[in-house]
């Protein structure tokens, strides 16, 4: 393969890998697809994506796979079901994993692939569906740092920001931990804008400030400036899900016998969350929890945020 680029496969289309895999697609490469819903594989497939009935087709037919699925569960089923991609891919390929996903399994999985001499990496990714349509997502990558190397051209294409953290699970551990501390972070600024709301501060002044501040965070400057005031509560990157990355990073702290208690309270309100309206609607939608409330409503009033 000196002078001849991989094919790829790409095993799970939903918002993140539709977008992924349509960059490596405009980028030239070769893609075998498979996933369960129909409705994005036949939009790559209009590209000259080549649908597969299996994993373990796209595995017999590819080089380089990569997955974006929702959970480790989601992984291992894709990896070792009776069409999984342990029985199709080849000695010498490599399995490259942006889900997010619990260390341990992680660790698991590329040991038993590597008896087979297939090679890899967790490279989960943060950056949302906007950087994963931009390619701009930034991606933390463990495993061999020589299979990082000879990767770095695939994944280039869908994140400016590469970074490679350590061995095999390092990847997946460091973006649960980010995911906790966002988490934590956004629920903080919940409430300190309701605070600020309920005390007659304007919306739009209130996170214009605190935006360009020394509380400012990526949920005060994305989330609240762009979905909170516009009242755009599409899903995106749903409660669901930060209730999932969440759980995984205490269950991490529980394992290494690790006392969060800031942290700990912010997962509650999260996960409290998935029993009410929200909780399939972009995560932002929480801040209608407070508002509820505090009988408040954050929203735009002028264009100053457009």
């Amino acid at each position: 393969m000196a002078n001849k680029r991989p094919v790829i496969g790409f095993i799970g289309l939903g918002t993140m890998g539709k977008a992924m895999a349509e960059n490596l697609i405009n980028a030239g490469y070769v893609l075998n697809l498979f996933n369960r819903s129909q409705t994005n594989l036949l939009a790559l497939k209009s590209l000259g994506g080549i649908p597969c009935a299996s994993p373990e087709e796209v595995a017999k037919a590819s080089d380089i796979v990569l997955l974006s699925l929702p959970d480790s569960k989601a992984v291992e089923a894709v990896v070792y079901g009776e069409t999984g991609l342990i029985h199709g891919l080849k000695s010498g390929a490599v399995l490259i994993d942006t889900s997010s996903s619990q260390p341990e399994s992680t660790r698991k999985i590329a040991r038993d692939l590597g008896l087979k001499g297939i090679a890899m990496l967790d490279a989960p990714v943060s950056g949302g569906p906007r950087g994963a349509q931009e390619g701009s997502l930034s991606i933390m990558v463990g495993g061999q740092e020589a299979d990082f190397d000879s990767c770095r051209p695939i994944l280039e294409i869908l994140g400016k920001n590469l970074f490679y953290v350590g061995p095999s699970g390092s990847g997946h551990t460091l973006k649960v931990v980010n995911n906790l501390l966002y988490g934590t972070l956004f629920v903080a600024s919940c409430e300190a804008i309701s605070l600020g709301v309920k005390a007659g501060i304007d919306p739009e002044t209130l996170i214009d400030v605190i935006s360009r501040s020394s509380g400012s965070n990526h949920a005060v400057k994305v989330k609240f400036k762009e979905k909170v005031l516009n009242r755009d509560f599409a899903p995106g990157f749903t409660l669901s899900l930060l209730e999932k990355d969440m759980a995984l990073a205490m269950e991490l702290a529980r394992a290494l016998d690790v006392t969060l208690n800031t942290t700990k309270d912010a997962f509650k309100v999260v996960h409290e969350g998935l029993s009410t309206s929200v909780a399939s609607l972009d995560h932002s939608a929480l801040i209608q929890e407070f508002e509820k409330t505090l009988g408040i409503t954050i929203k735009a009033t002028s264009s100053k945020n457009e």
